[in-house]
């Protein structure tokens, strides 16, 4: 109880944070200013799940305590994401550069440390999945209930999966749908980080690439061993990595988006090619992510969806890049925006039907952990 109050608490905390930053002047600012007291909080939230993963893992390894480091491991992450969800939406609404009181530097130190916690949670939990991993006795009721804790914990995961693709894909919609000169036929969706509302786009491409991290872990608790069960999951965490990224730094401007914008004003800059590699990247990344899945399915047995991965995902992505040079533009624009998303979803909904069948095939009696029952004192 007093875990979950601390726990609250900081989340209350951090719920102050989340507004964007008010601009600053370019000249150099001293003090504690608004920017630099929200990243500040988010740094010292990500700081303690890096020391909270960190402890929750040596206590998975059997190192230190005698708890398994199970609710360590998920605060780590839960405080990690929002850690790095508040210092990315600083960075995003940062207005100038270093040194300018808009909190930057503490932003970029709070997203790292909170990665770092994530992941120091993450393999915490995938540590727990390992049989006597602490060499505890392995008793039916005690094998029973730490089987529906993982799968419990494993199923959170995948349903960041099953989310995070129509998320990502209503809020892109409606942003191209409602902002003045946004032309689907001509424009790309990541120029939606420009303007005075690219931060709406890069907060939303920001937290669909947490979500796709935390959906690899679960990937990956899921796969366990076998071909492609390793390359599989990392492949789909530089894929949230590259969305990530994307999401922290704003593409340039074009002629006539946003609004105003003249020939003469188009520039590239050092971020808006780092922002527009990080789309071709995260499309390499779950190419490659699909075809060793794929591999991971065809030992399984599992020929149609080693077909739909292996294959189909590619031609049609293929199919919809000729038609793109051919007609000129961008008129397939939501079958773009659509098409990867659908395949993450569909990998999510199929891992997270299977890990709840193998939660219901759980034997009775093995679900939970059996309670001493008190002796009765013999009749005297």
């Amino acid at each position: 109880m007093k875990r979950k109050s601390i726990l609250s608490g900081l989340i209350a905390l951090c719920a102050v944070c989340i507004f964007p930053a008010p601009s600053y002047s370019q000249s150099p600012q001293i003090g504690i200013t608004t920017g630099r007291a929200q990243a500040l909080v988010a740094a010292a939230v990500g700081l303690i799940s890096l020391v909270i993963g960190g402890l929750a893992l040596a206590r998975a390894a059997g190192r230190i305590g005698n708890g398994n480091g199970r609710a360590g491991a998920i605060s780590a992450l839960v405080l990690g994401l929002i850690g790095l969800v508040i210092g990315g939406l600083v960075v995003a609404t940062a207005d100038g550069g270093l040194g300018t009181g808009n909190g930057l530097g503490g932003g970029i130190v709070a997203m790292i440390v909170g990665m770092i916690g994530m992941a120091l949670g993450g393999l915490a939990l995938a540590r727990l999945r390992m049989p006597s991993a602490r060499g505890e006795p392995a008793t039916s009721s005690i094998e029973g209930d730490t089987m529906a804790k993982q799968t419990l914990v494993t199923r959170a995961l995948l349903a960041c999966g099953v989310v995070a693709g129509p998320m990502y894909v209503m809020v892109t919609m409606a942003q191209a749908l409602t902002r003045d000169g946004f032309d689907l036929r001509q424009h790309r969706f990541s120029w939606l980080t420009t303007g005075d509302l690219g931060w709406i786009h890069q907060s939303n491409m920001v937290l669909v690439g947490v979500l796709t991290v935390l959906f690899a872990v679960g990937v990956r608790q899921v796969l366990r061993t076998g071909r492609g069960a390793v390359w599989g999951p990392r492949l789909l965490v530089l894929f949230g990595v590259a969305y990530i990224i994307g999401g922290l730094l704003r593409a340039d401007p074009v002629a006539g988006f946003p609004p105003g914008t003249t020939p003469e004003m188009v520039h590239t800059t050092w971020h808006g090619a780092v922002q527009n590699a990080s789309r071709g990247a995260s499309t390499l990344f779950l190419i490659a992510a699909n075809l060793v899945i794929a591999m991971w399915f065809a030992a399984e047995g599992r020929r149609a969806w080693a077909l739909f991965y292996g294959a189909a995902f590619p031609v049609v992505f293929a199919a919809l890049t000729a038609v793109g040079f051919a007609i000129g533009g961008n008129p397939i624009a939501p079958a773009f925006l659509a098409t990867p998303w659908i395949v993450v979803t569909a990998l999510a909904i199929h891992l997270y039907q299977r890990e709840a069948k193998r939660r219901n095939d759980i034997p009775a009696g093995l679900g939970t952990r059996s309670r001493p029952v008190a002796a009765h004192a013999p009749p005297s």
